[in-house]
């Protein structure tokens, strides 16, 4: 597995990966899951360019010339938080240090880019996640709720 980090212009390599991830989570939301079936790579890639004009790290981990996972993190550098945008590997290499390997990367980058607070959000029905996020030293510290009209 290697491991190599991407220009913006080259976020079309997660596509695939990023739309599997997306894919979860509109069939475990139990009041979104619309929304993010809704969601396009393209719409989403729009809001991450648009945060670009800051920072953005894309790391992919690839097994010969397949991506099989990767990390997007983004910097505000006007208040010195990292944010991790997304994070996913194929089930087929999970449990590997994959996840972690890329996690690591993240992290370095946005703590050497001045980052003081690191955060990421964990959509509501894919809680299974928050144990790995735990082992990489995230914790729970608000709920966020959104209004929906029924």
């Amino acid at each position: 597995i290697t491991y190599q980090q991407y220009l913006v212009k080259d976020i079309h390599l997660i596509k695939s990966l990023w739309e599997r991830l997306n894919e979860i989570h509109s069939r475990v939301s139990p009041d979104f899951g619309e929304r993010y079936a809704n969601t396009t790579f393209e719409k989403r890639s729009q809001k991450l360019l648009e945060k670009a004009e800051d920072e953005i790290r894309i790391t992919c981990a690839k097994d010969e010339e397949q991506v099989i996972g990767y990390c997007v993190s983004t910097v505000n550098v006007e208040d010195a938080t990292g944010d991790l945008e997304s994070i996913y590997v194929d089930p087929s290499y999970r449990r590997m240090g994959i996840g972690e390997a890329l996690m690591d990367d993240s992290k370095t980058w946005m703590f050497r880019n001045g980052c003081h607070r690191i955060t990421l959000g964990v959509s509501v029905g894919n809680e299974s996640v928050i144990e790995f996020y735990k082992k990489a030293g995230f914790h729970p510290r608000l709920i966020e709720l959104e209004y929906k009209e029924s």
